[in-house]
């Protein structure tokens, strides 16, 4: 991660942006641009390159819906289509991990000194004080909270009933 926040907040070196914004996972890339405070346009524009696998990938789609009519041209175009949609995918994954090698390797030391990308400091007041207040197992109490059954300070039963429902 620090050799992206490396990469995507320096001045040129496009390509490896470019592959980083492209051959990078699109949601945790684009938050992590975000969390880095990355001009927006730049960002946008570095991901422009990902319409040529979208665009061959519908390509595809559409060959299959047509080759559904029984057309064997169709049937070879959307395969064709696919094919390259992938090819450039993996392109793209290549070159990520290509230009992430090469930065490490002439600025590991440089890349190392990074601060972490979202420091303590810059987290809302309220999240550090939950974090780093003490549950009640950890300060040796059993007993529960008002509404809390399970006697946890109910930041967990919270996150469980988000991922699981109500009543886990």
């Amino acid at each position: 991660m620090k050799a992206f926040r490396y990469v995507l907040s320096r001045k040129g070196n496009y390509f490896s942006k470019v592959v980083i914004l492209v051959g990078g996972p699109d949601w945790p890339t684009s938050v992590f641009t975000g969390i880095l405070g990355l001009p927006l346009l730049p960002m946008l524009a570095g991901t422009l390159p990902v319409l040529v696998p979208i665009a061959l990938t519908v390509l595809a789609g559409g060959g299959m819906l047509k080759a559904a009519g029984g057309d064997d041209l169709w049937v070879a175009l959307s395969g064709l289509f696919l094919s390259l949609a992938a090819a450039s995918l993996s392109a793209c994954a290549v070159g990520l991990m290509g230009a992430i090698e090469r930065v490490l390797a002439a600025n590991r030391a440089e890349i190392l000194v990074l601060p972490r990308p979202l420091p303590r400091a810059r987290l809302p007041t309220a999240m550090v004080r939950a974090a780093s207040a003490p549950s009640a197992a950890a300060e040796g109490t059993t007993s529960a909270p008002a509404g809390e059954p399970n006697g946890s300070n109910g930041a967990h039963s919270r996150r469980l009933s988000v991922l699981h429902g109500p009543g886990r």
